[in-house]
């Protein structure tokens, strides 16, 4: 039946005009097929082009099966949504009811819009004009979903305002509860065979019904991951927990919104002033003695014991006059869980008890803060993962550590035993369209030379492949190094982030051709530029984490205490993920022909570099800059340029 489907002359070759027959996809789409069939776990790694997501989608429109679909990013679950899955539906002929539904805080919650408009003096002057194009729009949408509003900043502090949380949410107490449109989208969602869905999504579900409510998905057969390689950091996230300042910012926004209308009687505004001190207390000891995140042991003296106990007795504070105002209504009875819960996680964060999480302490300009986050996800995951009954697929271009799943699997708890794997490689001509410089001459990372020698790469690279260039770095520190000393002797259209959002950074790359854009890591993935635009990679350094950082270093401590090898087991993975992910920015099609360069001369030196090199597409290997010159005059010939 596959074979029917995906072969040259088949449905998809015949009916579609820009599918290409693979094998490689006709062989997952077979796996997939299978896994379905006899309700089992398939890890598969499909590299860039293979076409995965057609290979994991018609076996499961085929099975008639319940399915969710989960991606990590809003860009492929709109692609997969409004693109991929109604051509084969057209296709297939089939006829299947499905949806998208996204996280809360994409849709408009009637009743804070209207709490905003009353209290238009509390939301700030400033929010007249964008709560009033809302209510514009408000009046004519059928789904809620707040990207159809295009004249508002995605980062506006008005979305915040205009939609709920769990934690602020009325649920059946709310006026507008009928004319929900998060409930009417999860209703759909209830109601259909196929729902595309983002993983933190996912965990929600997962969430509420381990807590005993009702889920947010239907009861479903197939569950198939998309992106799987980003599940173990957002499962790290949900599973975790934080205390802000901004939590606690909006929690008094809140509690001052709900006693205006239910009205209690309690004078919070004492309380109010004095939380507000023990946070200005705590940031101003983090301004003083704390640079960079810091892990609990390396916060924790008697300074910080007397701010963090001045915290908790005035949430504590708050805590027993929520507890009276209460009766008053819902939206204070909301407020009060809340708020019980969050001085749950300020205690749990100040004991010594869990020794299974991270806790780690980071500062910003105007707040701070305090989060948990667990040391093996993997551990958690387990029971969810190996139940009986379900079909679930993972899929990635980079699930992988030298064609072996064994890391993957353990960060998402999988039973290597009752889980099949495949690999295809990319389809696309690596050996004649790519090159990867490797400069063995090159001061390691941490020479104090390395920054000019970078510089120097840069130059002589982007001038031959005439801008056109992805400088990717793993540190802002060594970006803005390289990136001052390039300026200092171009005269290029160069793009740093940080300077503009990111998708005016990319526009601008690609509007001007021979621009070099500067990035860290929201540039590693998700960025899809085909053609010419961009035909060079040049990478800074593998990319280990940071062993400051505060997760990477608890998870290090913890490798070590159960006895084993953390760079083995934690370090060169992750890094190896990491940078086939950057490297997977260079060829995004046929046609596309481009150079990579590692500045990294450790891959080449040090016994760990071959695992990096086996796990990277099979790219021809040069030490000469002369060679990458005579490459891309080549490419200039054949293009008559």
């Amino acid at each position: 039946m596959i074979d029917q489907i995906f072969q040259k002359n088949g449905v998809l070759h015949s009916k579609l005009k820009e599918f290409t027959p693979r094998s490689s996809q006709q062989e997952m789409a077979e796996a997939v097929f299978d896994a379905i069939r006899y309700s089992g776990n398939l890890v598969c790694e499909s590299g860039t082009g293979t076409g995965k997501t057609y290979a994991y989608l018609v076996p499961a429109i085929l099975s008639k099966k319940r399915t969710v679909i989960t991606t990590a990013t809003r860009a492929l679950q709109e692609q997969v949504f409004f693109r991929d899955l109604p051509n084969l539906l057209q296709v297939l002929n089939a006829d299947i009811k499905t949806c998208m539904l996204k996280g809360r805080a994409n849709y408009l919650c009637r009743h804070r819009l209207k709490q905003a408009q009353q209290q238009i003096d509390q939301v700030g002057i400033r929010m007249r004009y964008p709560l009033s194009k809302i209510n514009e729009w408000a009046n004519r949408t059928q789904t809620g979903d707040l990207s159809e509003v295009k004249d508002i900043p995605e980062n506006s502090p008005v979305w915040r305002v205009v939609t709920s949380t769990s934690e602020n949410c009325l649920g059946g107490h709310c006026h507008d509860f009928n004319k929900c449109h998060v409930n009417t989208a999860r209703k759909k969602a209830i109601e259909s065979d196929l729902v595309v869905i983002n993983h933190h999504v996912y965990f929600s579900d997962l969430s509420l019904k381990e807590s005993g409510f009702g889920g947010l998905l239907p009861e479903h057969d197939i569950i198939i991951f998309d992106e799987a390689h980003s599940l173990p950091e957002i499962a790290s996230n949900f599973f975790g927990f934080t205390f802000s300042s901004i939590q606690v910012k909006y929690l008094i926004d809140d509690i001052q919104s709900a006693e205006l209308e239910e009205n209690s009687c309690i004078d919070f505004q004492s309380i109010f002033l004095k939380l507000e001190q023990s946070v200005k207390d705590l940031i101003l000891l983090a301004k003083k003695n704390y640079q960079g995140p810091k892990i609990y042991g390396e916060v924790k003296n008697h300074e910080w014991e007397e701010k963090t106990t001045k915290l908790k007795i005035t949430f504590g504070d708050l805590v027993s006059a929520l507890e009276s105002a209460a009766v008053a209504g819902t939206g204070l009875t909301r407020c009060r869980d809340r708020a019980i819960w969050m001085s749950d996680n300020l205690w749990t964060w100040c004991e010594d008890s869990d020794q299974k999480s991270a806790r780690w302490f980071s500062s910003h300009k105007n707040g701070f803060n305090l989060n948990s986050t667990p040391l093996d996800m993997g551990q958690i995951l387990r029971e969810h993962m190996n139940l009986p009954g379900k079909s679930r697929i993972f899929t990635s271009a980079t699930l992988s550590v030298d064609r072996n799943f064994s890391t993957f699997m353990k960060k998402v708890g999988l039973a290597e035993q009752n889980t099949d794997t495949g690999f295809w490689d990319s389809p696309y001509d690596y050996t004649n369209n790519c090159r990867l410089l490797i400069d063995e001459s090159m001061p390691e990372p941490s020479d104090p030379r390395f920054p000019e020698s970078m510089k120097q790469v840069i130059v002589e690279i982007a001038t031959v492949s005439r801008g056109r260039a992805f400088c990717l770095f793993t540190s802002f520190m060594m970006l803005n190094c390289v990136y001052d000393l390039v300026r200092a002797e171009v005269d290029w259209p160069l793009y740093r982030q940080g300077d503009m959002p990111k998708q005016t950074l990319i526009n601008n790359f690609i509007e001007n051709e021979h621009s070099v854009l500067f990035g860290t890591s929201t540039f590693w993935q998700g960025v899809d530029i085909k053609g010419d635009a961009l035909s060079c990679i040049i990478i800074d350094k593998l990319p280990f984490g940071s062993p400051g950082d505060p997760v990477i270093k608890s998870r290090i401590q913890y490798c070590h205490e159960q006895g084993n090898n953390p760079f083995k087991q934690i370090q060169i993975p992750e890094a190896v993920v990491i940078l086939k992910q950057g490297v997977g920015r260079l060829i995004r099609s046929e046609t596309d022909r481009g150079v990579l360069v590692i500045c990294d001369s450790r891959i080449l030196k040090k016994p760990y570099g071959k695992i990096f090199l086996d796990s990277l597409p099979k790219i021809p290997i040069v030490g000469d800059i002369r060679k990458i010159k005579e490459f891309y005059r080549g490419i200039y010939k054949s293009k008559g340029a």
